[in-house]
């Protein structure tokens, strides 16, 4: 059991796990810690429509600015964000992130040695884009803290 953002909020659990579109989510402003998010990459994987490219490269890209200028809101200052993007239109995520208002720390990349075809005339990809971001100021890293 994930739990639900009311619990959270009330001080009644620790944590919650939320899914969905965040354009549907009622939340206070600044109210969560951090944003996980693998959203759709614009491709029409598998013929899916959730996963279409909203009308062309533009499109897709306000379509995302949309949902991540919300999640910028709802993080409380300098948080943080991870952001899972394909590799074909990983460019296009990036885009979104900054135009949304977010500071792009660094990118992660997932290698791997087999991969599942994003479309008939594609090859498996080896690779895959997460995206660090943040709001604000970045905090420092307490490395000796952590040893």
């Amino acid at each position: 059991m994930t739990g639900s953002a009311a619990e959270v909020l009330s001080g009644a659990r620790s944590w919650a796990v939320l899914t969905g579109d965040c354009i549907t989510l009622d939340l206070p402003d600044e109210s969560i810690d951090a944003v996980v998010t693998d959203p759709p990459a614009g491709i029409g994987f598998m013929g899916k429509g959730w996963d279409h490219d909203k009308g062309g490269r533009a499109a897709w890209i306000a379509w995302m600015t949309e949902r991540m200028r919300v999640a910028w809101r709802l993080l409380k200052p300098g948080g943080h964000a991870v952001v899972w993007a394909l590799p074909r239109t990983s460019h296009w995520t990036g885009c979104a992130v900054e135009d949304a208002g977010w500071s792009i720390e660094s990118t992660v990349t997932h290698l791997f040695g087999t991969g599942w075809p994003k479309g008939k005339g594609q090859l498996k990809p080896a690779a895959e884009t997460w995206w660090l971001a943040r709001t604000g100021r970045s905090t420092a890293l307490n490395i000796e803290g952590c040893r």
